[in-house]
């Protein structure tokens, strides 16, 4: 999902971000109801890597069809509205998630994207109309798209896996398509972060050069050059290491320390969808009344509040009202 977000969303935007975001939808879908009848961990993990690429086509497109729709104070209204659904959403998932294998099945939690699905597509096709970038150079940018994807991919694999494989010195046995990992002496996380921030740095001069010589690129590298992109850019990264951060570890806490069932966990994190929702919505109207700085201060003051009002509490004795309201 990560790997591709930036080359696929960059596809759409050339052919089309509705024909992607449909495209994205039967992908997700049709991998869903895989995931759902799978009989084995290898067919549940190939799924799974299916719905990434459903996935990755889906997101940027929303985000690019709000951005190609909306003018002026309503795009955003309309940015905030999304915002505080994708932040809302990602805390709300888990209570789901912990509910229908709880009462069900686990095969729930992917035959629950069959409806949604239908339903998504209806209204795209009621209200979305067809955009692309009218500025898009004409070309393609292969190596760009193999680069950027190849890169991310070993930087997220490194940063998902160092705990279980050892960031240095390998702590477990690693194979791929039972392909042992011959070396004692360093773990295979280190050789492959490395090789995605090569991926990465190649990425960049190739983007320059081809930016440079008029050629059609992946990423126009001088927008980083208008500071509204640039420090934006480095605001969405601060936040989405804290909220999504926490949705990642403060699961596994509750479930592994204090014993919670993945419903009650759920139940938690409901605290963090409320607050997204609301400070979504409120957005902007206080970005229109004090101006935007003003708001991206304050939000990320109480970010960095919160999270540090929680870190004292996260010990066996520990309840998930005490958690709430960080």
């Amino acid at each position: 999902f990560a790997a591709l977000l930036i080359s696929v969303g960059r596809a759409g935007d050339r052919w089309g971000r509705r024909l992607f975001f449909f495209a994205g939808v039967a992908v997700f879908v049709a991998s869903s109801l895989w995931a759902a009848l799978a009989d084995s961990p290898q067919g549940l993990i190939g799924a799974r890597f299916v719905q990434g690429i459903g996935g990755a086509m889906i997101l940027p497109a929303t985000l690019s069809s709000v951005n190609a729709m909306f003018q002026g104070t309503a795009r955003a209204v309309a940015f905030g509205i999304w915002g505080s659904v994708i932040g809302g959403m990602a805390a709300l998932g888990p209570l789901l998630g912990g509910y229908l294998p709880s009462e069900h099945s686990w095969r729930w939690i992917f035959l629950i994207n069959l409806p949604v699905g239908a339903v998504v597509v209806a209204g795209a096709l009621a209200f979305v109309p067809e955009t692309r970038d009218p500025h898009f150079r004409r070309g393609a940018d292969p190596w760009g798209v193999a680069a950027v994807s190849l890169g991310l991919a070993a930087i997220v694999f490194a940063l998902i896996e160092g705990q279980a494989y050892g960031w240095l010195r390998p702590t477990a046995p690693f194979s791929v398509f039972g392909i042992e990992w011959p070396f004692d002496a360093v773990s295979p996380v280190l050789p492959v972060f490395l090789a995605g921030l090569l991926g990465i740095g190649a990425f960049l001069a190739l983007e320059r050069r081809r930016g440079r010589q008029g050629r059609a690129v992946v990423v126009d590298l001088t927008l980083f050059r208008l500071r509204s992109f640039r420090n934006g850019n480095l605001a969405v990264l601060v936040v989405s290491l804290g909220e999504l951060g926490l949705i990642f570890a403060l699961p596994l806490f509750l479930q592994s320390v204090l014993g919670y069932s993945a419903f009650r966990t759920g139940v938690v994190l409901v605290a963090l969808a409320s607050g997204a929702f609301v400070a979504g919505g409120l957005a902007a109207t206080l970005a229109k009344r004090h101006g935007s700085r003003p708001v991206v201060l304050a939000g990320m003051a109480a970010e960095a509040a919160g999270l540090l009002a929680a870190v004292p509490l996260l010990s066996t004795s520990a309840t998930g009202w005490t958690l709430a309201g960080p």
